[in-house]
């Protein structure tokens, strides 16, 4: 059965993917698909992502020995750490991982920026422009570079490339459409069964979510960047429900972003995403 290594991008969904796999871990071993939930991001300090980065020999050692014991089971492990670090590094430090399908998720640069950005706004002693911040990680963004990097490591057909954009729901895309590209031995009823599941998750998310939805642009627009947990679940509880206008880019840095990527995304577009014909990779 295939194994998937899921490495975000950050602001794809990925720590949707991540609850939900430790929330139905139960659902997932009835078709034997191992979640790892030792090993996902949300395990803290024991996640494949930071033994690797703080060289954990020993965990290293386990991590090896727990996922090349799994036979013939599949397995999900998702980490947008892995992004923007190196494939081959990670192949070395966990050779268990060879046989695993990489899926990664691209978005709208100036959509994924301007998510960080405002993400980094929210932290204290944060003082860089936009702009200054873009010019700082551009090859993160840069889906060419990126997606080549893994299918060097990882060769050119274990790597899977799916759109994020507005109206992509991460749970339908993910755990339904993705088994699609290889089914192998999963029986029909796991696509019935994990759509109800994921159908349930929504409407609990947007019931449990949406206080939270404007937090940030409160805070775009007030510059206030507390790490008060208390005062913005009070800030939530007023907000929720009310109209505040979008955080944008400003004109002239959203043209930039768009020209800058213009020829990296046609690649992509032309090599991933040929029925898009001459529709854009993100209109």
């Amino acid at each position: 059965m295939t194994r998937y290594l899921h490495i975000g991008m950050p602001k794809t969904g990925t720590t949707s993917i991540q609850r939900f796999l430790a929330t139905h871990r139960e659902f997932f071993n009835k078709f034997e698909i191992d979640t790892l939930e030792n090993w996902s991001d949300l395990s803290g300090r024991n996640s494949l992502p930071e033994i690797f980065l703080q060289k954990k020999t020993e965990l290293i050692s386990d991590a090896n020995k727990e996922i090349s014991g799994l036979g013939k089971r599949g397995a999900i492990i998702s980490s947008e750490v892995f992004w923007a670090r190196s494939p081959e590094r990670i192949l070395e430090t966990f050779p268990c991982l060879k046989d695993f399908r990489i899926v990664l998720y691209i978005r709208d640069q100036k959509k994924v920026i301007l998510s960080h950005y405002i993400q980094k706004l929210n932290t204290p002693k944060f003082a860089f422009s936009a702009n200054q911040f873009f010019i700082n990680s551009t090859m993160d963004y840069d889906y060419q570079f990126q997606i080549g990097r893994w299918k060097k490591a990882f060769g050119a057909n274990r790597v899977t490339v799916r759109i994020y954009d507005d109206v992509t729901n991460i749970l339908d895309d993910f755990f339904v459409q993705l088994f699609d590209i290889s089914p192998n031995s999963i029986p029909p009823d796991y696509f019935l069964q994990i759509k109800a599941i994921i159908e349930d998750t929504k409407t609990r998310q947007n019931i449990r979510q949406s206080p939270f939805q404007a937090i940030s642009r409160v805070f775009f627009n007030d510059g206030d960047n507390t790490d008060d947990v208390a005062r913005k679940k009070a800030l939530a509880r007023v907000i929720d429900g009310l109209q505040l206008p979008e955080i944008e880019l400003h004109e002239d840095l959203s043209v930039k972003i768009t020209e800058y990527y213009l020829s990296s995304n046609q690649y992509v577009k032309d090599h991933y995403f040929p029925c898009l014909g001459r529709a854009e990779l993100f209109p």
